[in-house]
C-alpha cells in the first residue's frame, strides 16, 4: 500500500511550523506513525528544531526548496530511507516558504519510488494578514496558493471580518477549486485536511528565484538593538524573513520578524548561547543582509 504524503506550503511566517506542531499534538495524526521532511531554504535549520519532539523519524533539507532541482538527490535519500525502513505509516513535508511550487510528483516516480508514495493533499497555510501585500509582487506566493488542494487561512485574529471576507474572495477567484479553512495558531481541523483530495498540477520543477538569497549571521559579541532595529527598516520589504537567538546584552532571545512586527521568546535549543540567525531577503544581496546587521564588531555569516 502507498504511504499517504501531505505537503504544507505557504509563504515565510505564515505559520507551517505552528501547524505542523498543531498536526503532530492531535492522537488521530499521531497514531500515523508520520514521518517529518522539513524544508528550509537557509542552512541554519531552524523549523527542524522547532518541530514538536516525538518518536517519528525526521529529515532536513537545507540547501534549497523541495521543488528545487539543487535538492532533488536529498529529497530521493529521504524519501528511499523513508519507503526502505517501513517506520512510518505517512509521510507530512514542510515546504520552504519560498518554494516555487513544482511537479514534486515527479520525485516520487523515480524508480524505486514508484507505487511507494501517494501525495494526499497539497494544502497551502495563508497568513491572512500580508498575503496581499507579499502576493502582489512575488510570483512563489501566488502559485503556492494555485497549486494547492486545500488553503487554511491563518492569523485570522489580526484582520477584520470585512478584510478575511475580501481576501477569501481573492483566494476563491485565484484557485475555485480549493475548499477554505479559517483557524488562529494553525488549530485546523484534521477532518479538514482528511476531506481533501489532491488533484495533480503539472508544474516544471525550476530552481530558486534568482531574487531570493538567504544567510545565516553569528556573532560571538552581543548587537546593538538600535542597530538590529535600523537594519530592519532599511531593508523595508526586501527583508522576507529573519529568525534566530539574538544576544542583545541580556542573554540570547528567539527573534522573528513576524510581517512588520519583531516577536520575541524563549531562546531556541540547539542553538547555542550567542547570536545565531536567519535572514532571507528578495531583490538584495547576501552581502548587503550581511552588512545590514555587521553594526561595529562585523558578525560572521554562513
Amino acid at each position: 500500500m502507498a504511504i499517504p504524503v501531505t505537503l504544507l506550503t505557504g509563504f515565510l511566517g505564515a505559520g507551517k511550523t505552528t501547524l505542523l506542531n498543531h498536526l503532530l499534538s492531535l492522537p488521530e495524526w499521531g497514531a500515523r506513525r508520520p514521518a517529518l521532511v522539513i524544508n528550509e531554504f537557509g542552512a541554519l535549520g531552524i523549523d527542524g528544531r522547532l518541530v514538536r519532539a516525538g518518536a517519528w523519524p525526521q529529515y532536513e533539507i537545507n540547501s534549497g526548496s523541495v521543488f528545487c532541482v539543487c535538492t532533488q538527490a536529498q529529497v530521493l535519500t529521504a524519501l528511499s530511507q523513508i519507503a526502505g525502513l517501513r517506520q512510518a505509516d505517512s509521510v507530512l513535508i514542510e515546504a520552504t516558504g519560498v518554494a516555487e511550487t513544482g511537479d514534486l510528483e515527479s520525485c516520487f516516480e523515480q524508480p524505486g519510488l514508484a507505487g511507494q508514495f501517494e501525495i494526499r493533499a497539497n494544502v497551502c497555510l495563508v497568513d491572512a494578514a500580508s498575503f496581499t501585500k507579499v502576493a502582489a509582487y512575488l510570483q512563489a506566493v501566488r502559485s503556492q496558493v494555485l497549486a494547492a488542494d486545500g488553503l487554511v487561512v491563518n492569523k485570522t485574529d489580526l484582520v477584520t471580518e470585512r478584510e478575511l471576507a475580501r481576501l477569501r474572495t481573492v483566494l476563491a477567484e485565484m484557485n475555485p477549486r480549493a475548499p477554505q479553512c479559517v483557524v488562529v495558531q494553525g488549530a485546523v481541523p484534521g477532518a479538514f485536511l482528511d476531506s481533501l483530495s489532491h488533484c495533480r498540477v503539472d508544474q516544471r520543477i525550476t530552481a530558486a528565484p534568482d531574487a531570493i538569497v538567504a544567510a545565516t549571521i553569528r556573532s560571538d559579541v552581543p548587537l546593538d538593538r538600535e542597530q538590529f532595529t535600523q537594519a530592519i527598516k532599511r531593508l523595508g520589504p526586501r527583508l522576507l524573513r529573519l529568525k534566530g537567538n539574538i544576544d542583545f546584552g541580556d542573554g540570547p532571545r528567539f527573534v522573528e520578524l513576524q510581517g512588520d512586527d519583531i516577536v520575541e521568546r524563549p531562546p531556541c535549543p540547539g542553538l547555542g548561547s550567542t547570536t545565531t540567525f536567519a535572514v532571507i531577503g528578495w531583490t538584495t544581496s547576501r552581502e548587503e543582509l550581511i552588512g545590514a546587521f555587521s553594526g561595529d564588531s562585523p558578525p560572521a555569516a554562513a
